[in-house]
């Protein structure tokens, strides 16, 4: 009985981090929903007096770029800064962050990315095209698979501590 609840208290927190991946996931999926139901019910119409498309693109996938950039370099530093201050747990020889470290610095991870795919659904709502906010979204989901998710993999089975 006591074991149990021990492996349940150990499992815990790994099926919170898969959650709230899955929840970032989702959301920007549901942005795309509403993108195209707020484009396909406008049509092909100019965006609102005193909003230039034109020059808020360029911006908004500049400012989706940095937003990438940042959920990779933030948590790092984080990661780097508790790694100093605090007890890190020893699994396989290597110290890796705490489970509560590891979900705050992804959560930082997945918000910034989310903000990349947040600036396409601006632009798409200001009157842009659909490209206007698949673009950022394809980023965000390619940052969150190839970059986010693997780090999850990697630090829950137990390998060597996660290159956040």
């Amino acid at each position: 009985m006591e074991q149990d609840r021990k492996d349940s208290a150990a499992v815990q927190p790994k099926i919170t981090w898969f959650v709230l991946f899955g929840a970032f996931t989702a959301s920007v999926l549901v942005y795309g929903v509403v993108a195209f139901l707020v484009w396909n019910a406008r049509g092909v119409t100019n965006p609102p007096e005193g909003v230039d498309i034109a020059l808020l693109r360029p911006i908004f996938f500049v400012l989706g770029g940095v937003c990438l950039v940042l959920g990779v370099v933030v948590p790092k530093l984080l990661l780097k800064a508790w790694s100093k201050l605090g007890p890190n747990e020893p699994i396989g020889g290597d110290p890796r962050p705490t489970p509560g470290h590891f979900q705050t610095t992804t959560i930082l991870s997945l918000a910034f990315g989310e903000s990349t795919a947040i600036f396409g659904l601006v632009l798409a709502l200001l009157g842009g095209s659909l490209g206007d906010f698949l673009l950022p979204a394809a980023a965000t989901l390619a940052f969150f698979f190839s970059y986010v998710l693997p780090q999850g993999v990697r630090y829950w089975s137990g390998a060597q501590g996660p290159t956040l």
